[in-house]
């Protein structure tokens, strides 16, 4: 309760990966009521707006009502534990406040993949990367991998491809 917004962002702006190859898989823990709950909210298509990552200063201006003028806005209401949105590295999402009426926090797990083969941010752009708040989920592989070196590391897992 009394949990603040999750301001517009894209998870690969947060991210140590020199790649567009990025899917990240938000899964509900705990019911998310359709109003008040803090339901993700998506800019559809803002994943192909290749500029936005260059107007960091733009991006930062954002404000949790500001987008609907550039993209079409998508509100993912009601979930339950066990139901999962997924979207590209580049999509700008959001989150509201929590009401206050919501007697418990929004809990997830938000889980991303890259492609095999991607690569670690070179030498010059990863102090971002190491001083954003996700760097909680690479601090533990990160100084394993060369920057610019193809992210191989037992952390980070290769998924099978499955046979046909």
């Amino acid at each position: 309760p009394g949990h603040g917004a999750t301001r517009w962002h894209s998870d690969m702006g947060l991210a140590p990966f020199d790649t567009n190859a990025f899917l990240t898989i938000w899964l509900a823990l705990t019911p998310v009521p359709a109003k008040g709950g803090s339901a993700l909210r998506f800019a559809r298509g803002s994943h192909r707006d290749y500029t936005l990552q260059y107007h960091q200063e733009l991006a930062d201006s954002y404000t949790q009502d500001d987008l609907s003028g550039r993209y079409c806005i998508d509100c993912h209401g009601r979930m339950k534990p066990g139901d999962a949105t997924f979207h590209h590295g580049w999509t700008l999402h959001a989150a509201d406040a929590l009401g206050r009426n919501v007697k418990s926090p929004r809990v997830a797990w938000a889980l991303s993949y890259i492609a095999d083969g991607a690569r670690l941010l070179p030498e010059d752009a990863l102090p971002s990367a190491l001083e954003c708040e996700d760097s909680v989920s690479f601090a533990p592989w990160i100084t394993e991998v060369r920057p610019g070196g193809a992210v191989e590391h037992p952390m980070v897992p290769v998924l099978p491809v499955a046979e046909p």
